[in-house]
């Protein structure tokens, strides 16, 4: 029946490798099918993950695979002329309800057929049972997918998730963590799309010396895609959340402007020539692991921001950051003024930014990228003074430096090469390190064949101490590995060499190699494997680190599937030797398509060899419990091409009626035309119901065209002017729009 439809409709335990096995034989086929699915079926997938996919929704198949459908409307004709007998040329027209079949009106008088169509008028079986057996499939699976779901416009999902953190050391005690979770998603037509994510939790500890258990609580609720008016729309952030300058001013290839967790709000409203940002709230810190926390620290943060395209390829932008109060860093404001643009004769792209806080300290950062066929290449510079502050972070450390790298890819194949000098410590304080360091790295990878994949890299670095006291030294790292297909499965070998040249004290060298191995799955058991041995030839002693690593996952029963590990470490260093365990075994269940249970045991210890005073023994268990519920209902709005989305839009909706006294309006007495279809800018077709009532929905904000198709208006009905109707929609607006149809002849 899909094939028939060219939908799958989902339903309770679907997932796309399921579903895919029903048109694809073979396992890579049936993995390539999966993966067009998930790119074609957005809206089939809650929030975008392919793994939890809509139960009710249907599942648009690629063209290829629907087969033995022919649902066409017998096509429409206009009746002869007059004057010649000649027929006009057909149109095309939107397949119709079985309402335009009757007649709108009782002065429709019923159309012979062209003698053409007459003289050989032979029974055509197989296109009936076609059509009839197309339309039962559909209308099957139309009315079990009404069963699944409830298929309102607008999409809401909700999930809700409990956490259960148990953990016992020999050092702490033991803890117990429990949190509850919601998420809630909610689209609208006209006012954007909501969403809340809370979280709420309680920990209590024995540590054998009593206490009460502490309670945690973390909220926020997300407004996006709100359009302000034609060409802005707005996304807003109320509770805990981060407050950060955009990607254009925050991040550059060496210079990187930190974020700030707060509770308060952000917003940002975009235009096609620019965009404001802005966010206000007090510090804290994001704690816990399983169960998360905010804990408000001292201090309040405020940011506005502005960035503007002044031309096709050119961007500007400044923004502003003001900390109070804060027990980390003085009371500060920084402003932060950037310009980006490209130079297309060139085949170059250009990023110029300087900073500055409200105590003269500056900073500023070059960026440049060049492309020649395969070969990119970046270079640019970068300078921050000392002691200069952003926003709640520690001061950012001053350096300068110059840097290039280029990139060369071919296929499978790849080579990196990359020079750069750079200083710390610009004011040489002696209580401070810093040195003066010259570089470079050189990587590559070479495909040999669809089996065999070779690579290795080399960097090399020069430092020169900028205090009396400092010592200089050189540093090198060399590295290389191979990869090969093989009957054992995939196998990986590296090995490394790292060797430190002080001035003064003896060369260190660290010699590294290690063998990865994933092997041929066993009764659906996948299995990987990994032994590392590290000599470490240090400047006062010898040490070896040997570790050995082993995991498993496979099937269990049904949807149940296990995970487990188990990874050993034993140092030989003198008196510093010790032996590490590590092992992690899970369950993951998925009982229904909407729910999801995990278990997890984790067991870690630290054993010291006995002439290790400076560490104790550590044993810790952790058992961790996590359930997920989620549901869906009602289906996605359709994607609007407007600038702002679809809560930028309008509607268009009104009558086509018999205008029996030509006024234009509609009167009580005068009849709706049923089964007439009206074209939204040529593009978009509705068909008037039985009261004569059309509805277009999402239409964005402009001028629109409206008209009817004329060939079906049964005479002697039409129009005095068939040009379409110009409307005006603005943002959130409904437009009524009657069309009265005029009598043409006698």
């Amino acid at each position: 029946m899909a094939r028939a439809t060219g939908f799958w409709v989902i339903r309770e335990g679907d997932n796309l490798y399921r579903i895919s096995r029903h048109f694809a034989p073979e396992g890579a086929e049936v993995s390539r099918l999966a993966k067009e699915l998930q790119e074609i079926n957005g809206h089939a997938m809650m929030f975008g993950d392919p793994s939890r996919l809509v139960v009710g929704a249907r599942l648009r198949l690629p063209e290829r695979l629907v087969t033995g459908r022919t649902v066409a409307s017998p096509p429409a004709t206009a009746p002869p002329s007059i004057a010649g007998g000649a027929r006009e040329p057909k149109q095309a027209l939107p397949p119709t309800s079985s309402i335009d079949r009757k007649p709108p009106g009782p002065d429709a008088a019923p159309t012979a057929l062209p003698a053409s169509l007459q003289a050989d008028s032979k029974p055509a079986p197989a296109y009936v049972d076609q059509l009839i057996d197309g339309a039962l499939v559909e209308t099957e699976d139309r009315r079990s997918e009404e069963r699944a779901r409830d298929t309102s416009p607008g999409l809401r999902s909700w999930a809700f998730e409990y956490r259960l953190d148990g953990r016992d050391t020999n050092t702490l005690g033991s803890s117990v963590s429990q949190g509850t979770r919601l998420q809630h998603r909610r689209e609208t037509e006209r006012y954007g799309d909501f969403a809340i994510d809370a979280e709420f939790g309680r920990e209590s500890t024995d540590s054998g010396q009593g206490g009460p258990g502490t309670s945690s609580s973390k909220v926020t609720v997300y407004h996006e895609n709100f359009a302000l008016s034609g060409n802005a729309v707005a996304n807003s952030t109320l509770g805990v959340t981060r407050l950060a300058l955009s990607p254009f001013l925050a991040s550059s290839y060496r210079v990187s402007l930190p974020s700030s967790t707060i509770a308060g709000a952000t917003t940002s409203v975009a235009m096609p020539d620019g965009e404001w940002r802005a966010g206000v709230g007090r510090l804290g810190r994001i704690s816990g692991s399983s169960v998360q926390d905010f804990e408000f620290t001292r201090g309040r943060i405020a940011s506005l921001e502005y960035a503007r395209r002044l031309a096709d390829q050119w961007i500007a932008g400044a923004g502003i950051v003001s900390v109070h109060g804060s027990d980390v860093v003085r009371d500060n404001t920084t402003l932060t003024l950037g310009t980006e643009f490209a130079l297309p004769e060139l085949a170059s792209r250009f990023k110029v930014q300087g900073i500055v806080d409200d105590r003269a300290a500056k900073g500023f950062w070059v960026d440049a990228q060049r492309r020649d066929g395969r070969l990119a290449q970046r270079s640019g510079g970068y300078q921050l003074d000392p002691d200069l502050i952003f926003s709640d972070a520690t001061p950012l450390r001053d350096t300068r430096g110059l840097y290039w790298r280029g990139d060369s890819r071919s296929g499978a194949d790849f080579t990196s090469i990359g020079v750069e000098a750079a200083q710390t410590n610009l004011d040489r304080d002696p209580g401070r390190g810093g040195a003066t360091s010259v570089g470079a790295t050189v990587n590559t990878t070479l495909r040999i064949d669809r089996t065999f994949t070779a690579g290795a890299g080399l960097s090399i670095r020069d430092e020169r101490p900028r205090t009396p006291l400092g010592e200089g030294r050189e540093v090198g790292l060399a590295s290389a590995f191979v990869s090969r297909s093989n009957p054992w499965g995939q196998s990986r070998l590296d090995a490394s060499l790292n060797l430190t040249r002080p001035e003064v004290s003896r060369t260190e060298r660290i010699r590294t190699f290690s063998w990865s191995q994933d092997w041929p799955r066993a009764a659906a058991i996948e299995t990987n494997s990994l032994v590392m041995l590290s000599d470490e030839f240090l400047a006062e002693r010898r040490g070896r680190r040997l570790s050995a690593g082993l995991g498993l996952r496979g099937p269990l029963y049904g949807s149940l599937r296990w995970d487990a590990s188990v990874t050993g470490v034993d140092i030989q260093d003198g008196p510093d030797s010790e032996r590490n365990y590590n092992s992690n075994l899970s369950l993951d269940w998925n009982p229904a398509a909407s729910w999801l249970v995990r278990l997890q045991w984790q067991r870690n210890r630290i054993q010291p060899s006995p002439d290790n005073p400076q560490s104790r023994f550590l044993r810790e268990n952790v058992v961790q419990l996590t359930a997920r519920y989620e549901l869906s209902q009602g289906t996605p709005y359709p994607s609007v091409g407007a600038a702002t989305g679809r809560s930028g839009t309008g509607r268009i909706a009104g009558v086509v009626f018999f205008d029996e006294n030509g006024d234009g309006a509609k009167q009580a007495t005068e009849r709706a035309a049923a089964g007439i279809i009206v074209v939204l800018d040529g593009r978009r077709f509705e068909t008037t119901d039985a009261e004569g009532r059309f509805t277009f929905a999402l239409v964005p904000s402009g001028d629109h065209r409206v008209a009817i198709v004329v060939e079906r208006v049964p005479l002697p009905w039409g129009l005095e002017d068939e040009s379409p109707r110009v409307v005006k929609v603005e943002v959130r607006e409904d437009i009524r729009l009657d069309i009265g149809l005029k009598r043409i002849s006698p």
